[in-house]
């Protein structure tokens, strides 16, 4: 109820107790007391307990009660609007606090707050668990982070990196006093409270015991791996950006180093070996070994390129420049033989681009000598087919160029400017195989290179290659290949 209107004088629990035992349940309920006794002590204990107001029954007019309860009644909204609008201000505390704190980890990180009172003051006022001397900055990234960012939305992302943090703090709450940031681009950075820690060999096995926990964790729950890197030991708060920044350059060994690995300050990587191309030597190699479709040497040749960058430490620029190269060198040869540019490469971004997106040398390396591999394959089908008919070749260009739609004989037939029944004939005598059937084994490998070396799901790749059901490419790929697209996608990711 709102308001309770009770006698003082009743068995079991007079009024003064309901008053009372009313006020510790709701401070917003209202009780007025009446009574027929006119006694001070009466009026003096109702008060006190929390009555609004005192009356007596041989006195209450029908006017006096209304106004009574009117005031108790405005007395009642104003109380709830005050709660309501305290309750408002504490969620909104709750609401904005992970960001401040956020805000706060970063512009220690970047180097905006240096001022030792007014950090421990922030420090204070939030409540946080960081210590202001003997700390330690470890990164955290996330490996393939770009493929994770294709999976999600942007608030499934959200909630993904809000996930990734959660479970980290949860680590480091049971580790001691430590805090999770997210930086950029799947990149978290936490910050270590050491305590009174001073052995180094200690603090070593403490700090990679709480990253692999981490490790195991988000391999666990979400199936993917990250790579760390931990800096020295920061001996007070306001120098922590320097020891940040050193945690942000040694990531950078990732490149060399590999992914789902931990890089310490020993591990230190110079990667300023200065400008470093691609040998004139090395360009003349590999483009006769991709003309003369030598599968063996390109791939050796690809091989002795990066262990060359290996061993001078190159820059990433300089990594960059020399995949480009080797890129420009591919793509003339495909254009001079009239090869598909993407049927090479198998991505959705240009190749330059595709270069940008990669974390380790060790994935360029194997994406080159990839594309390598499918535009000898291409080099290889055209040789084969010059003995052909020219029907033939034209019907065969035509499928290159259309295979991802929905076409026949009879369409290839008008593009060639025959009869469809004369190109059947004729195009099963240079192929020992039917239109639609060469059609159909020419979509399925398409598939299997997309399958190879794309992020395609299945039912998208059927789509891509021209199936006009998911079905029918089910039951394609078993008869051609005699495994199911899923077993298939399974054996590659195996070998």
């Amino acid at each position: 109820p709102d308001i309770i209107i009770t006698d003082i004088s009743m068995p079991v629990m007079d009024g003064i107790g309901l008053i009372e035992y009313v006020r510790k349940k709701s401070r917003i309920v209202k009780v007025i007391a009446l009574s027929g006794y006119n006694d001070f002590e009466y009026v003096r204990q109702s008060m006190k307990n929390g009555a609004v107001d005192y009356l007596l029954k041989h006195k209450i007019s029908p006017e006096e009660l209304c106004n009574i309860l009117k005031s108790a009644c405005e007395s009642i909204e104003h109380e709830r609007k005050a709660q309501n609008h305290e309750q408002s201000l504490v969620d909104k505390l709750n609401i904005e606090k992970p960001f401040a704190k956020q805000n706060f980890i970063k512009d220690l990180l970047d180097g905006v707050l240096d001022n030792r009172d007014t950090i421990e003051d922030i420090i204070k006022s939030m409540d946080l668990k960081l210590d202001m001397k003997n700390l330690m900055v470890i990164l955290a990234e996330i490996d393939d982070f770009m493929l994770v960012k294709e999976k999600y939305n942007a608030r499934e992302l959200n909630l993904f990196l809000q996930s990734f943090m959660d479970i980290v703090q949860e680590i480091l709450d049971d580790s001691g006093k430590s805090m999770v940031s997210y930086v950029n681009e799947g990149r978290f950075a936490i910050i270590v409270s050491l305590g009174k820690m001073k052995s180094d060999l200690y603090i070593h096995s403490y700090i990679l015991t709480v990253i692999n926990r981490i490790k195991a964790s988000i391999k666990r729950y979400f199936n993917i791996t990250a790579s760390f890197s931990m800096s020295r030991v920061c001996s007070d708060i306001d120098l922590i950006s320097k020891y940040y920044n050193e945690a942000v350059n040694l990531l950078r060994g990732k490149l060399y180093k590999g992914k789902d690995n931990i890089i310490n300050p020993d591990d230190s990587l110079n990667m300023d070996a200065g400008f470093v191309s691609l040998d004139i030597k090395d360009e003349k190699d590999i483009t006769l070994y991709l003309k003369s479709m030598d599968t063996e040497n390109t791939v050796l040749c690809i091989e002795k390129i990066f262990n060359k960058i290996y061993s001078l430490k190159a820059n990433l620029d300089s990594i960059s420049m020399i995949c480009v190269e080797i890129i420009n060198i591919i793509n003339k040869i495909a254009r001079e033989n009239g090869i598909d540019i993407s049927s090479v490469y198998q991505c959705k971004d240009t190749p330059y681009k595709r270069i940008g997106r990669f974390e380790t040398i060790k994935d360029m390396e194997h994406w080159l000598a990839g594309a390598c591999m499918r535009l000898i394959c291409g080099l290889k089908s055209k040789k084969v087919n010059e003995n052909y008919s020219e029907y033939t070749k034209k019907a065969i260009e035509y499928i290159n160029e259309n295979y991802r739609r929905d076409i026949s004989l009879d369409d290839a037939a008008r593009y060639v400017g025959i009869s469809s029944t004369y190109l059947s004939r004729v195009f099963k005598n240079d192929c020992s195989m039917g239109f639609i059937e060469y059609l159909q084994m020419f979509r399925i490998e398409k598939a299997k290179v997309l399958m190879e070396g794309s992020n395609f799901k299945i039912k998208e790749i059927a789509q891509r290659t021209g199936f006009v059901s998911y079905n029918y490419f089910f039951k394609v790929f078993k008869e051609t290949t005699g495994m199911t697209p899923v077993e298939y996608e399974h054996f590659v990711m195996h070998k």
